[in-house]
């Protein structure tokens, strides 16, 4: 996930709204969340979350600040995804050892499986 462009529209004086290549899920952004504020780089700058837009309070921000924003957001992302993952192989291995265990006892009581 990427920032690539200044959102003019949702700027203001106060913060500046940046567009990123992707749509911010709710779970990516309470991610992202937790890991800037653990990251001394975020050097107090506060976030906030409109649509695509990721919203940065202030008007100047150090050098290659957006660069580590996105690099956050990437992070944060692959999290989601990887949790996500996670609990679908889980509920697959849950399914298969469902569908072993009724075989077992299809084949031990002689009954079908509807």
């Amino acid at each position: 996930m990427k920032i690539i462009a200044i959102d003019k529209a949702y700027s203001t004086p106060h913060w500046t709204a940046f567009r990123t290549d992707a749509r911010i899920a709710p779970e990516v952004q309470k991610v992202f969340l937790e890991l800037y504020a653990a990251r001394p780089e975020s050097g107090g700058i506060q976030v906030g979350f409109h649509g695509a837009d990721i919203q940065l309070q202030g008007v100047d921000f150090p050098a290659g600040f957006t660069e580590f924003v996105s690099q956050v957001l990437t992070q944060a992302d692959s999290i989601v995804a990887h949790k996500k993952d996670v609990e679908r192989q889980r509920e697959q291995l849950s399914d298969t050892q469902k569908t072993d265990a009724l075989k077992r006892i299809s084949e031990r009581q002689k009954l079908p499986i509807l």
